[in-house]
């Protein structure tokens, strides 16, 4: 049975989440991620009548998903985490205790960027460590509205005689347990004490809690009103091309038919004196598609990006490129402090879920070290870059084949063993003076 002052928590998050609902803050939410995933066809229809929504398709140009994930640089390569036993001797984390974990980090950095707060949960599913993503949520307070104690979210959905029954899931740090949208909170059974002690669910904002409100944060609006006046523009391009890049017909005379019928396969009779002509109208589709790319141009360079996203790349140095990607990596280093945070609070909870519902010790002391980004850089910068590091004795020839071609080469023996078959000394055989006067003893030493 659920104690008066749970049943008083939930109460009050309803209210919050009813004036989300009316605030549209949730379907807000939503169409970003409609726009992320290219689903957009639904918002553009809306601008049209449906007589002309049926002369053509809608236009979609996923500038969201795309400047999305080019500006979310953190996760773009897998971190390295690393742990204790409780000595000074640290150790990769156990990545066979998790599913897909810098899958789902990747994927919560590009949904914080778009929606500004993103919920993550750590659970156990088929004996493994997993990480669900919550979109839609509702934080439950106590006494501090910039604290939540708990939270509560949709889980399923069924529909049935009365509409659709959405079944939640509530969660503090001492109960948890299931109730339905049509229940008035009225639930008396499944309430259960929390095993883990503790939450196991995450908030993790874009730029840090908002001071005044918990949930004062908004999606990146920029990003998916430019994303919809493309659209618009692109399918007035198209229906601009379609019915008048041919001209507009007309007919002229006394003798008129009723109906006239234009086509490549028509012939139309218009009787004495009459008259059948084509307009050329002014070429409007080079107008819109510059105005297309100037919206465009301007929303990169608003998200850190260059013009030459989107104009697309060229041939050019390593050096010219990381001038033009400054901005993007100055963003990044300044997140990487943040998800290096919420990295170890994660830890903190995946720690307690492994001991729980596995039995599992992660390890103490949890660290996780961003690899840096890619350097591009061209083929005689690469040489260069290559042989001053062999000199300092920095890399080696079998780094070099690792970075080349690491499907071939998945570890640094496989590249040593490539290179000693083809002639060179294997560094993993130490040669001491004894060795070598055994070697000359036998014969065998090299002049």
């Amino acid at each position: 049975m659920i104690d008066n002052q749970v049943h008083q928590y939930l109460k009050n998050a309803w209210i919050l989440w009813n004036q989300l609902q009316n605030k549209g803050w949730n379907a807000s939410r939503a169409m970003a991620l409609n726009y992320y995933h290219g689903i957009t066809e639904d918002f553009t229809k809306e601008w049209y009548s449906e007589k002309t929504r049926k002369k053509g398709p809608m236009a979609n140009t996923n500038i969201t998903g795309r400047i999305i994930k080019r500006t979310s640089l953190v996760y773009m390569l897998p971190p390295v985490r690393t742990v204790s036993d409780g000595g000074d001797k640290r150790r990769p984390v156990d990545k066979e205790l998790y599913a897909n974990k810098d899958i789902k980090m990747q994927r919560l950095e590009r949904w914080v960027n778009l929606l500004q707060l993103e919920v993550i949960g750590v659970t156990t599913r088929g004996g493994k460590l997993e990480h669900d993503l919550i979109t839609r949520f509702v934080p439950v307070y106590a006494d501090d509205p910039l604290n939540p104690i708990g939270i509560t979210f949709p889980i399923q959905s069924t529909k049935n005689n009365n509409g659709t029954v959405d079944m939640w899931q509530y969660w503090d740090d001492e109960v948890t347990f299931d109730y339905n949208s049509l229940s008035n909170l009225q639930v008396r059974e499944n309430q259960r004490d929390n095993p883990y002690g503790v939450s196991p669910y995450l908030y993790v904002f874009r730029d840090g809690k908002p001071e005044e409100k918990f949930l004062g944060v908004d999606i990146d609006w920029e990003l998916v009103n430019t994303n919809l006046a493309i659209n618009l523009n692109e399918t007035n391009k198209d229906f601009n091309i379609q019915f008048q890049s041919f001209g507009w017909a007309f007919a002229s005379g006394p003798q008129l038919p009723k109906i006239l019928e234009v086509g490549p396969d028509k012939i139309t009779r218009v009787g004495d004196e009459g008259e059948i002509g084509m307009v050329s109208p002014p070429n409007t589709v080079e107008a819109i598609e510059a105005g297309i790319n100037g919206k465009y141009k301007r929303l990169a360079q608003n998200h850190g990006l260059p013009v030459q996203f989107v104009e697309g790349t060229t041939a050019e140095s390593g050096i010219s490129i990381r001038l033009r990607n400054q901005e993007l990596q100055d963003e990044r280093t300044g997140d990487i402090p943040k998800y290096r945070k919420y990295e170890k609070e994660l830890f903190e909870l995946e720690k307690i879920v492994a001991d729980v519902d596995l039995g599992k010790n992660l390890g103490e002391d949890f660290n996780v070290d961003f690899n840096e980004s890619v350097e591009i850089l061209s083929v005689s910068e690469q040489d260069a870059h290559d042989k001053n590091d062999i000199a300092l004795n920095i890399i080696d020839t079998a780094d070099i084949l690792i970075r080349r071609d690491p499907d071939k080469f998945k570890d640094r023996d496989a590249a040593l063993d490539h290179l000693v078959e083809r002639g060179m000394p294997d560094p993993r055989i130490v040669v001491t003076p004894v060795d070598n006067l055994v070697a000359a003893l036998a014969g065998n030493a090299t002049p």
